[in-house]
């Protein structure tokens, strides 16, 4: 018989503890660890595993709220059993359940099935105690540890994203396009450039709120046209950056004039006074095949736009097309 994980009755001390067990080093490392994960699913993961090592002879599923309201769902199961076939010692479970609590409210639940050797059923009630009291504790570490993970990803998606327009920060699409890249699927990728054809004389005292009001209604009218693959960005002061993959430069270039027209259909009012004629000028760049640097191809989309408000702006020029050499190459050697 392979040997079993489960707890013996030997491992249990009179006070229905596991010896020797280290709780303050566990509840220790799972602290420390959470408060170096980058997302939620790593944060239960680390969760998972400490309760793992704490309750080592037990089975358990960690189940959280991905919404408030919402239904409580599976994050993260273990189980105490070996799945490679081994057989184990005949095992009463029983369950403990314990509630993670925000604010209040129920974020989540943890619940480990107690897998009691059925030649110990006297430990019953002072393993039941202890468990609940380990269990209790590691909630409150897991709680705290949570709201810290919760906290760190808001303040780092607010510093990715632009507070005026709700879009993301070149840094943030850097990183996304970046991925992108790698995805043979995705090609071609087109690069769109639009920047606003300068602001209109103004009062200074209205200078800031049309700054304002140009910058939000360039990014309604994009937002509301962009397609759920898209991505979007506030690329600098009156520019911005639509990057769409997988559509052919004839579709790319009809979006691109459905939204230069809407932008161009559109007149703002800063103050009782002052009414802006909206325009924008839009450059497109065309990845067609991998193997293009993102600074080569950002280059092209810029002098695209260049172009286009070299002729008089409030248009479109389609630029070049990036990548015909790596494409012939690899259509050589296939």
């Amino acid at each position: 018989m392979g040997k079993s994980n489960l707890l013996r009755p030997e491992d249990y001390a009179s006070t229905g503890s596991v010896q020797p067990i280290c709780e303050q080093a566990i509840y220790a490392q799972m602290t420390a660890s959470l408060a170096q994960c980058a997302s939620l699913q790593e944060a239960y993961a680390i969760i998972a595993e400490s309760v793992q090592r704490l309750f080592p002879g037990d089975d358990g599923t960690l189940y959280m709220r991905q919404t408030i309201p919402g239904a409580l769902e599976p994050v993260a199961r273990w189980s105490a059993f070996p799945d490679d076939g081994t057989l184990v010692l005949p095992t009463t479970p029983f369950s403990l359940c314990m509630p993670l609590i925000v604010q209040q409210q129920v974020h989540g639940m943890l619940h480990v099935r107690i897998n009691v050797p059925v030649s110990a059923p006297l430990l019953l009630d002072p393993l039941l105690e202890t468990r609940r009291r380990l269990c209790a504790t590691l909630v409150e570490y897991a709680v705290e540890g949570l709201a810290q993970v919760q906290c760190r990803l808001c303040a780092h998606d607010e510093s990715m994203h632009d507070p005026v327009t709700g879009l993301a920060m070149p840094q943030a699409l850097t990183r996304l396009l970046g991925i992108k890249l790698f995805e043979p699927s995705a090609y071609p990728i087109s690069l769109v450039l639009i920047g606003v054809d300068g602001y209109p004389v103004v009062d200074e005292a209205d200078a800031a709120t049309t700054s304002a009001l140009v910058t939000q209604a360039v990014s309604r009218s994009l937002t509301a046209r962009v397609h759920p693959d898209d991505l979007v960005c506030h690329y600098g002061d009156g520019l911005f950056l639509l990057v769409i993959s997988g559509e052919d430069r004839t579709g790319v270039t009809e979006r691109v004039e459905a939204i230069r027209r809407a932008i161009a259909s559109r007149i703002l009012c800063p103050s009782a006074t002052t009414t802006v004629k909206l325009t924008v000028s839009v450059g497109i760049a065309t990845i067609i095949a991998p193997g293009i640097r993102l600074d080569e191809a950002l280059s092209a989309a810029e002098l695209a736009l260049y172009c286009a408000r070299h002729a008089g702006g409030n248009q479109v020029v389609v630029g070049e097309e990036l990548g015909h050499e790596v494409d012939a190459y690899m259509r050589m050697m296939r």
